[in-house]
């Protein structure tokens, strides 16, 4: 099993893509339309993993919040890279408004910035701060061409959750486990790590001697749930899901595990129907397809 698509609405396919492809590498793996859509699947690596899915519908009404925002449950997707400092120079060369670099000691080195919609990607290094490569005049150079260097990943998809034992539950259910938990008492939350069991990459991550760095060279995409203190007693509180926040969901494939991929591509197109639809906790569409 894994996370086969993250699916987001888009406004204008031709700044999407060239964004997606030119700026940050990914290719066009498969593309498909409805009566009402247009579906283009984008990826990094070959074997495939996971792709992103972008859904144009003319006649979608939807609003990207500006992130981070308390009120927002979608909140980004993330790109495991080689080298930080060299992809974010990369980046601001092509004119990419990228944050700064910052360390979160003991569980990564990132930065962020948006895609043409404003929807917030995380870049996070595959190696811990005191791990960084060197910054070489070569590795600079590749990253001026393409600022997004080979052997990036899509490596995590991050939801905002009210309840997380609630959603530990639910997902935990769906074949996952919890492989790692964080948390930051300045930020008041608590930030909790899911994969897929089963395959030898699990395996692996599960005896990995440091998993929180582990996490960032996973050849799967893992899924990030983030809860902030307090959340789960508000009564009232709800986040803002659902196609009107550009968030579409996640699919996920019951047929292939991420060892496989090689032996058997997949591709879900646009017009297949999931054996099973579901809405997690907080309202976040699943689909399930075999």
């Amino acid at each position: 099993m894994l996370i086969s698509n993250h699916r987001l609405l888009i406004k204008d396919p031709q700044a999407s893509l060239d964004f997606y492809q030119n700026v940050l590498g990914m290719t066009l793996v498969h593309q498909t339309e409805t009566e009402q859509s247009q579906h283009y699947f984008l990826s990094f690596a070959e074997p495939q993993q996971t792709s992103l899915e972008l859904v144009n519908m003319p006649d979608a009404d939807f609003s990207v919040a500006a992130q981070p925002n308390a009120e927002e449950g979608y909140w980004k997707f993330s790109i495991a890279v080689p080298s930080l400092d060299a992809t974010h120079a990369g980046l601001l060369k092509r004119g990419v408004a990228a944050g700064d670099c910052f360390n979160i000691a003991g569980l990564a080195y990132l930065c962020h910035f948006n895609d043409p919609n404003g929807y917030s990607i995380e870049l996070v290094q595959q190696r811990l701060f005191e791990h960084s490569p060197p910054l070489s005049e070569e590795l600079l150079a590749a990253t001026t061409i393409q600022p997004v260097a080979k052997g990036a990943t899509f490596n995590l998809s991050t939801l905002r959750v009210k309840d997380a034992n609630h959603s530990l539950a639910f997902y935990q259910s769906l074949g996952m486990e919890l492989v790692y938990r964080y948390r930051s008492d300045a930020r008041a939350m608590t930030l909790y790590f899911l994969v897929f069991k089963g395959d030898e990459a699990y395996q692996q991550l599960k005896q990995s001697p440091n998993i929180a760095e582990a996490l960032w060279q996973y050849p799967a995409t893992v899924l990030e749930l983030q809860q902030f203190d307090g959340t789960d007693l508000n009564l009232e509180f709800a986040y803002r899901v659902g196609p009107q926040t550009g968030f579409l969901g996640l699919d996920i494939y019951r047929g292939l595990s991420h060892s496989s991929i090689g032996q058997q591509r997949f591709q879900l197109d646009a017009k297949q129907t999931p054996v099973e639809t579901l809405i997690d906790p907080d309202g976040y569409l699943i689909r399930c397809f075999d």
